[in-house]
């Protein structure tokens, strides 16, 4: 009896300790919500446009991108081996309008946008931590699958159904935030 219970502890030390270090990690990433400013509305015609640091957008839409963190461990800031990762959203980006981190207190990854693609990180991400990004674009995004820069962490697509929550959290921060300094007139009689 007693070498049964050595053997099965010999093997669930050799287990954790192959497991631990090695645990999978993934960071999933999707663009849930593409909310277009303006409808094609023919009624309204050209006397509604939307501006973006005194530039007139012809297809303001804001669009959401979520990131969540899942696996035993989180992810390191030296996982990232210096580089961010980079979501091309194929079309330009005007401005960063939120970063939402869920849970609250979890740490703010650095977030930067350049022409068309979304950088984040190198930084901590803790396990099972979402981080949501709205940004302004004008025009339809096509988001382009990032090159894989984290190391031990398998960065995929997310198919499932968004959190409602964050989003909801996210496009509410977005309307309310000072930072989105985008003009919308209603030009009657032009």
């Amino acid at each position: 009896m007693v070498a049964v219970i050595a053997v099965v502890a010999t093997a669930v030390g050799i287990w954790a300790a192959l497991r631990g270090p090695n645990a999978k990690r993934r960071l999933l990433y999707s663009m849930p919500t593409v909310a277009p400013l303006i409808n094609d509305s023919p009624n309204l015609g050209s006397r509604l446009e939307v501006r973006f640091d005194g530039k007139i957008l012809s297809r303001p839409q804001v669009v959401v991108l979520q990131m969540a963190a899942q696996g035993r461990q989180d992810i390191l800031r030296a996982d990232f081996n210096d580089e961010p990762i980079v979501l091309d959203l194929g079309v330009d980006i005007m401005g960063l309008l939120t970063v939402v981190s869920i849970p609250e207190d979890s740490p703010l990854v650095p977030v930067a946008v350049s022409g068309q693609t979304l950088r984040l990180g190198p930084g901590l991400i803790h396990r099972n931590q979402a981080i949501a990004v709205s940004v302004l674009v004008d025009g339809a995004p096509e988001l382009t699958p990032p090159r894989q820069t984290l190391s031990d962490v398998r960065v995929r697509l997310d198919t499932r159904n968004a959190s409602d929550s964050i989003i909801k959290l996210v496009l509410e921060s977005a309307v309310g935030s000072t930072s989105l300094s985008a003009i919308v007139r209603l030009l009657i009689g032009r």
